[in-house]
């Protein structure tokens, strides 16, 4: 995910490229989508946990984002329980959306053991 800010200073995010764009800030997005028929059952909260853990440990970014439509509560909670705190409203295609991050260091760090 690409980003970048407007003239107003609000952040601007940009479907990730192909080819990476001279200036912009490249992000780590946190994404799950998972069938109705699985729903309630912590699969989601268990692959976005995963996710991270994979995430922290392989390719040690400084944070991860997670973005979602803001009437979605399920994935709010999701993001909330495996560390993801609301950052600031974000645009994305012409919609705000509410950016959650999580950052990297040592209290993240310390709270995972490295994968096997």
């Amino acid at each position: 995910m690409a980003s970048n800010g407007d003239p107003e200073g609000e952040l601007v995010l940009e479907g990730a490229d192909e080819h990476p764009v001279e200036g912009a800030t490249y992000e780590i997005e946190l994404a799950y989508l998972l069938g109705r028929e699985h729903w309630g059952q912590g699969l989601a909260t268990e692959a976005a946990r995963a996710i991270v853990d994979h995430a922290l440990w392989t390719l040690r970014p400084p944070r991860l984002i997670c973005l979602f439509d803001p009437r979605n509560v399920a994935s709010r909670r999701v993001a909330e329980r495996v560390g993801f705190t609301f950052d600031r409203e974000v645009l994305l295609d012409g919609e705000r959306l509410p950016m959650h991050s999580l950052h990297a260091g040592p209290l993240s760090a310390a709270r995972r053991a490295p994968p096997r």
